[in-house]
């Protein structure tokens, strides 16, 4: 490990102390498997290169941890230095095995059934559980990431796609805290079309990622229940469904999104916007962490300000905040001194949240749901979450915050 006495890594002098203070020069990857899918970069700094973690498993049962070392000399978090912050990406032992509340807990390994399946208890009960309340708010929802149930491995309900002959979706299914998603807009809803009865513009603009969801959030409404494999790139996407039309517009730094002409030249009429700006802005050591959020405001700012049609009291608003990055070492990264650390990516992405829901937005915290798989698009495109166990729950919420699907009641 790296000592302590480096450079600052932030030309504002309380960032540089927080980060040197709370995070240390080193930076590492947590993951756990089995009976929960873990995974965290938050380290508390306790000094003289000595770091703790704080893991808080929801699911009994044994699992596997493992640890990586990812960067050093403060590199995981630096808006000083052009080069290219070098990953290390070195485990640190082999898995460690924990038996998580052995005796007297059950293991919860979450079911998928087919649509108009049919739970029959044995034996029956007269107790009656107590539904949980639909997934809702402005904030992001939080879960845990639990195994599949034995038999969707075995007959997976649909084809799992492989990456490179590896498994990379398939093992893990996103289960919300204290909710569950009610909304007709599932993967094996079998009210998909209700979704689109209602005459809507729906409108994503922003970068890849965006374009991902977008893709994928389309093939389900289209009726489609299989695991999307491609997204294509394009500088705009646009289609209708039943009676809502839904676009895609390229501007993966919001640089137009923060103009007023935004308004007319982006926003139109459109009843639903969803901005994903950020993971173009922090690949860049160009782009400071003060000038991300003073980006972010602008474009809040304007958008909010943007005139809606007549027949709709409030636009919808969503920002989908940056991804985690894969741990790439290849020559492109090299090449553009990529700054995708995810140390740099979690504190942008809390700070993007706070200034989305002040501003009254929505937010789809996409790091969150990602960096539990963020080695599986080592063995895909190395960049995007498609076709791994992340993306079912990214376009849960994405649609369930645009607020186009019905709900089932309780």
């Amino acid at each position: 490990m790296e000592s302590e006495g480096a450079p600052n890594p932030s030309l504002d002098p309380e960032l540089s102390k927080w980060i040197k203070e709370n995070r240390g020069p080193d930076a590492f990857l947590v993951r756990t498997d089995g009976a929960e899918r873990f995974a965290t970069v938050s380290d508390s700094y306790e000094g003289n290169c000595s770091y703790a973690f704080d893991i808080r498993l929801k699911n009994p049962g044994i699992v596997y941890l493992q640890a990586w070392w990812t960067f050093s000399n403060y590199q995981a978090y630096s808006d000083t230095d052009d080069a290219w912050p070098e990953q290390h990406i070195s485990l640190l032992d082999s898995p460690i095995t924990l038996d998580i509340c052995r005796s007297n807990c059950v293991p919860i390994t979450p079911a998928r059934p087919p649509p108009n399946a049919t739970t029959i208890s044995i034996p029956s009960t007269s107790d009656v559980d107590v539904p949980l309340s639909a997934c809702s708010g402005s904030g992001p929802i939080r879960g845990s990431y639990l195994p599949a149930h034995p038999l969707d491995i075995l007959y997976p309900p649909i084809t799992l796609p492989q990456g490179r002959n590896y498994p990379i979706v398939g093992r893990y299914n996103f289960v919300p805290e204290s909710c569950q998603w009610r909304h007709a807009g599932t993967r094996f809803s079998n009210r998909i079309e209700q979704c689109t009865e209602k005459k809507r513009k729906v409108l994503f603009v922003g970068d890849s990622h965006g374009r991902v969801a977008w893709d994928v959030m389309i093939h389900r409404l289209s009726g489609h229940q299989d695991i999307l494999t491609l997204s294509l790139k394009a500088g705009s996407k646009n289609t209708t469904i039943g009676n809502t039309d839904f676009n895609f517009l390229w501007d993966p730094r919001g640089i137009t999104l923060a103009k007023p002409a935004a308004c007319e030249e982006m926003v139109g009429d459109a009843d639903v916007v969803v901005v994903s700006v950020a993971a173009h802005l922090a690949a860049s050591h160009q782009i400071s962490t003060s000038q991300y959020t003073q980006t972010l405001q602008s474009i809040f700012s304007t958008l909010s300000s943007c005139p809606h049609p007549p027949d709709l009291s409030k636009r919808t608003l969503v920002y989908m905040t940056a991804p985690a990055a894969p741990p790439r070492t290849d020559e492109y990264v090299r090449k553009y001194a990529d700054r995708r650390t995810n140390v740099r990516l979690q504190h942008w992405r809390d700070l993007g949240t706070d200034v989305a829901l002040k501003a009254g937005w929505s937010v789809v915290d996409q790091f969150d749901l990602t960096l539990p798989h963020n080695l599986e698009p080592l063995h895909t495109d190395m960049a995007h979450y498609l076709s791994t166990d992340a993306m079912d729950p990214i376009v849960d919420e994405v649609i369930g915050k645009i607020g186009i699907c019905d709900e089932e009641a309780a």
